[in-house]
């Protein structure tokens, strides 16, 4: 916790003063229907792109896995998702993602992405989003760069 994160627009909010949340409130799963071979996380990017990979194990009898999808990254109806096969539900009240795999592939591929919104979403997201300025700047990349002026994201 630090005090000078938190100030007047702020105050009210669950994640005020939190230095290290950006990397710790991060997706994982926490339930598996195989064996885990990849989980990536990409904290500073402002995609917020998580990877996960696993494969089929026989003697599991269920098709699900469930990912926690933390709002704090992945503010409601602004999360893009991949999936190799299957299909997929997310609760935002439990902030869980569903996947459910089926038989015909023993490798199974789950992609996250945090959507880059426009304009008066984008205000929306960054009025509820209490990352400090220099977490900001830390996430701007050449490829994915915020104009705050024009509130227009330039994606190459």
């Amino acid at each position: 916790f630090s005090a000078d994160q938190v100030n007047s627009s702020n105050s009210n909010n669950l994640h005020a003063g939190g230095r290290c949340l950006p990397v710790l409130v991060r997706p994982y799963a926490y339930k598996t229907a195989g064996t885990p071979v990849k989980m990536s996380f990409q904290p500073y990017s402002m995609k917020r792109r998580f990877d996960f990979v696993f494969d089929t194990d026989e003697s599991i009898h269920t098709n699900e896995s469930i990912i926690f999808l933390p709002s704090y990254q992945y503010p409601e109806r602004s999360v893009s998702v991949e999936i190799s096969d299957g299909r997929y539900e997310i609760d935002w009240p439990t902030q869980t993602l569903k996947y459910y795999h089926t038989n015909t592939k023993s490798q199974h591929t789950i992609q996250i992405e945090r959507q880059i919104l426009r304009n008066a979403e984008y205000d929306r997201i960054k009025a509820t989003d209490n990352r400090s300025i220099e977490m900001q700047e830390r996430e701007k990349k050449p490829e994915e760069e915020l104009n705050v002026e024009g509130l227009n994201l330039k994606n190459s």
